[in-house]
């Protein structure tokens, strides 16, 4: 029992990593307004993106995060 919580704490510190690694940061707020900033103008658009994500909660964030990784129909 004690390995399977092991297993799970590793794999979250891993996914944590790998999350902080791309976006600099663990709020999901801020990496969603540079995703929304990358389909706009660049790392110009982050300021404004920011603004809007700031009106979102974190798991509005988080949801529009996993819509963006998720969607594939382009």
């Amino acid at each position: 029992m004690r390995t399977l919580i092991s297993a799970v704490a590793l794999l979250a510190i891993a996914i944590g990593g790998v999350f902080y690694g791309t976006y600099s940061t663990l709020d999901p707020c801020r990496a969603l307004a540079q995703e929304m900033a990358e389909d706009t103008l660049g790392s110009i658009a982050e300021r404004p993106m920011r603004l809007v994500t700031s009106q979102m909660t974190s798991r509005e964030c988080a949801e529009g995060l996993w819509e963006r990784w998720t969607d594939f129909e382009e």
